[in-house]
């Protein structure tokens, strides 16, 4: 399994009572990181405690998306990336659903540019 995340595409035949609207279930992500997640919910300017933060991580670690959407966005900090997704963990006894979490990326700039510099590098090969 390499890098933190892996994501893909599948199709789940029902949801559970009380998991977001919109159908069933369209993929998964799954998370093999688990201390850069704790990272990532722990830097958002958020207070959440501890148990909170364990029950984020633990359904976003293996996770079955049911709705995802990504924008890019300007604001007078710059351009940033907003990501929102909606589902529920698939382990445990009772999974955390998730009505809606929203993630901002900001420095996205530097990620597509060295995206691009890549590509570039690669077609010249």
């Amino acid at each position: 399994k390499d890098g933190w995340l892996q994501s893909h595409e599948a199709s789940v035949a029902s949801s559970a009572p009380g998991t977001p609207s919109g159908g069933g279930g369209e993929g998964w992500i799954e998370v093999h990181d688990k201390q850069a997640l704790m990272r990532m919910l722990g830097g958002g300017g958020q207070d959440l405690t501890g148990q909170i933060q364990d029950q984020l991580a633990q359904a976003l670690g293996d996770f079955e998306v049911q709705k995802l959407s990504a924008r890019f966005l300007t604001d007078n900090q710059g351009s940033y990336l907003q990501i929102q997704i909606a589902g529920r963990g698939r382990r445990g006894p009772d999974p955390l659903v998730i009505k809606r979490l929203t993630v901002n990326i900001r420095g996205i700039e530097n990620l597509l540019d060295e995206a691009l510099r890549i590509q570039r590098m690669m077609q010249r090969k």
